[in-house]
């Protein structure tokens, strides 16, 4: 099953499930590579999938590195459909990494 992949927000197409993987790992690393630049309140997202409420498969991959405060990505997603799923890192205080 193809899914359709966005880029930026910006439709791209439909791909198969191995694309869609690539994707994921290529924006997880430029994600990891701006984690340096935010602040501890922020998280950077990489990726926004949604899902189908029948099946439970994915239907769509947005790709995305966007850096933003963590309280507005909570206020995000209490708004957002229970099939989806938000991919984003964050600083720890100890320096570490921690992806959520």
């Amino acid at each position: 099953m193809d899914i359709d992949l966005y880029i930026d927000s910006s439709y791209c197409g439909f791909y198969p499930a191995s694309v869609i993987e690539d994707f994921f790992e290529d924006y997880k690393q430029e994600a990891v590579g701006l984690l340096d630049e935010i602040e501890d309140d922020e998280v950077i997202l990489y990726a926004v999938y949604t899902y189908s409420s029948d099946t439970e498969k994915i239907i769509s991959a947005n790709f995305v590195c966007y850096r933003m405060n963590y309280l507005d990505l909570v206020d995000s997603c209490q708004s957002l459909s229970d099939y989806c799923r938000l991919f984003y890192l964050r600083r720890t205080k100890g320096g570490y990494y921690e992806k959520k």
